[in-house]
């Protein structure tokens, strides 16, 4: 049994992806993922045991951004060691149905060179694709995944009819061939059982109700028996027979969970102690890439998929997710418009060849994070409350304005270096008001 530990924390949703972090506006939502990742940190120092598997980058960013060299080294640590493994590795986890392939690659781009920045190549590497919670499958993303060597991809929303004849011909993972142009590129694929949640009766976060492991004698409490008797019901009855092997992978966490991590670590400890004391079963803290390993070495004979993908996504019999593929219009051609400027800027500022700037410096890196973010699955879907869909409008449009300065910089550049001399560019500017039918720029 693999307890893969995990929190899945979207940036932006109820709340803005700032919020969210710091835990701001919390009578919209009471979450704070610093205080995630700092009781998270906490709880894997306390137990070399204890493993925990995180994936968004642009939280794991503003949280080292924010913190000390000892803290940010804490963290390193952690992840040399193996008990921190990353999953996913991109800014987000992006949607994949109304995203563009360009900016998949770009926000992957930009979440793994942040990766290997701070923990390197080899520990801080992700190996395994995370796409939890995004609306639908496809192909594509599927390809670019397999394409950068990532071992595996686990997902969890694909149609409820698909699912279910999935679980009932035991075919929830498979071979998944992506590529037309590479017929043989394969990517092993994983669709989870009950979303990504922990097992029914035994969430230990501090949003939930479930009971505690009690595994101490002493207590009126004392609930072994009932544990195990609810832990077998679960494996036998809910997993064993819905796969052709017999590791089971358990995932340990929800939306935001893990804001009070000692809580959730302490019952898996205790689960894991009454588990090895009353059981045949081999229960112990895991990873995503730890379970990949052990399946792809069970001797299965997997099944294949290469026609279509996982769209549209239905949740239930009259529950389909496709409006989101033409939803708030403005806001996708908006995510669209500032891609396209920013590899314009990329491309212009190359030609320019600064002397002062490294390959990544701030400017350039604002609008890359605007436009990371809004591929989050629910930004260019528009799947979030309007102010927050306002708040990725904004980031954009900041974006926007440190990609002027780039130009402007980049353009006198070349000019000056195409005239051979110092004469200063004439100021260029994007205009703000294109998308409205009646405006005279002259009078802005």
């Amino acid at each position: 049994m693999f307890k893969i530990a995990h929190t899945h924390d979207d940036m932006g949703w109820i709340k803005t992806a700032d919020d969210y972090f710091t835990g701001a506006n919390a009578q919209l939502e009471h979450h704070g993922v610093q205080y995630i990742i700092d009781t998270m940190v906490e709880a894997l120092k306390r137990n070399r045991e204890r493993k925990f598997t995180y994936a968004e980058v642009g939280y794991l960013t503003r949280w080292i951004e924010t913190r000390t060299q000892a803290e940010v080294n804490d963290l390193i640590s952690l992840v040399q060691n193996g008990q921190l493994e990353f999953s996913g590795g991109g800014w987000v986890q992006p949607d994949e149905g109304a995203s563009h392939y360009i900016d998949l690659i770009d926000q992957y781009t930009l979440g793994l060179r942040k990766l290997n920045a701070t923990f390197g190549t080899t520990c801080g590497h992700p190996k395994i694709g995370w796409q939890l919670d995004p609306f639908g499958h496809s192909r594509e993303h599927g390809n670019i995944l397999a394409m950068l060597g990532y071992e595996a991809l686990y997902v969890a929303r694909i149609h409820h009819l698909e699912q279910d004849v999935r679980v009932k011909e035991k075919r929830l993972e498979f071979n998944w061939y992506p590529s037309d142009e590479n017929p043989s590129r394969k990517l092993f694929t994983g669709s989870l059982i009950n979303l990504y949640t922990d097992p029914p009766t035994f969430c230990f976060d501090a949003d939930c109700v479930d009971p505690p492991v009690v595994a101490n004698p002493k207590f009126d409490n004392y609930n072994v028996d009932d544990v195990i008797a609810r832990l077998k019901a679960y494996v036998e009855d809910f997993r064993i027979g819905t796969q052709p092997h017999k590791h089971v992978f358990m995932p340990m966490g929800s939306d935001f969970h893990y804001q009070a991590a000692e809580k959730n670590f302490r019952n898996m400890d205790n689960l894991i102690k009454v588990v090895r004391n009353k059981t045949d079963y081999n229960i112990f803290y895991s990873t995503p890439a730890c379970y990949t390993k052990a399946v792809q070495e069970a001797g299965v004979a997997w099944t294949n998929k290469t026609a279509p993908d996982f769209f549209p996504y239905a949740s239930g019999t009259h529950s389909f997710w496709t409006g989101y593929f033409t939803s708030k219009p403005a806001c996708k051609g908006l995510i669209r418009q500032s891609s396209n400027i920013m590899n314009a800027m990329r491309t212009f500022n190359a030609f320019a060849l600064p002397s002062n700037r490294n390959e990544h410096n701030t400017p350039e890196e604002k609008v890359e994070r605007a436009c990371g973010l809004a591929q989050h699955h629910d930004a260019v879907p528009g799947t979030c409350k309007e102010h927050v869909t306002q708040d990725y409008n904004y980031r954009l449009l900041q974006g926007w304005t440190a990609a002027e300065g780039v130009f402007q910089e980049s353009l006198q550049a070349i000019s000056q270096k195409a005239k051979k001399n110092n004469q200063q560019f004439p100021p260029q500017t994007f205009c703000r008001y294109l998308n409205e039918s009646s405006f005279n720029p002259f009078h802005s």
